[in-house]
């Protein structure tokens, strides 16, 4: 499945956080999971709505994930 990842203009994280993604880099493990409080925010193509920002890249997971339906910001 194809997941995308919503930054600002800077690759900075829009929605919580302050981590400046850089491309082909794997970011640090975070942990616990716990839906939109701890993690990594990836969007599912029908998810994009609600996440919109100013770029949209391509993203890989990987290690644990939990999905979140309808999710919204």
């Amino acid at each position: 499945m194809q997941l995308y990842k919503v930054l600002d203009a800077d690759r900075c994280s829009m929605h919580g956080g302050s981590y400046v993604w850089t491309p082909g880099k794997w970011a640090p493990k975070v942990g616990p999971l716990d839906p939109c409080v701890r993690g990594y925010h990836l969007c599912r193509r029908d998810d994009l709505i609600y996440w919109l920002g100013p770029t949209i890249w391509t993203a890989e997971g990987r290690g644990t994930s939990v999905a979140v339906e309808g999710a919204e910001g």
